[in-house]
């Protein structure tokens, strides 16, 4: 059985038009279309993040540079993060 639970966001007026947008376009009220949209950003931070610690794993064995690689996806991220007006936070261990 899932919880449910109110949550308010504050969002700049250009991500509040775009969520309109794409809740019109989605035939679903913004609410609805805020959580549908959350819960796959959440579900694939989740996922890569799980791909960066197998790669963690197995990458300072294998590859010199997946350092490197690692810091570009996690900035890479946290553009994407911000441009959406989410914050970002850390990964569920």
């Amino acid at each position: 059985m899932s919880t449910q639970t109110r949550v308010t966001l504050s969002l700049p007026p250009g991500v509040v038009r775009r969520l309109d947008r794409a809740a019109a376009g989605a035939r679903r009220s913004r609410s609805n279309a805020a959580a549908v949209l959350l819960d796959s950003a959440l579900a694939g931070k989740q996922r890569l993040a799980e791909l960066a610690r197998l790669a963690t794993e197995t990458a300072a064995e294998s590859d010199p540079t997946a350092d490197a690689a690692r810091e570009g996806v996690a900035e890479h991220l946290d553009r994407h993060a911000e441009i959406g007006g989410l914050t970002t936070f850390a990964p569920e261990k």
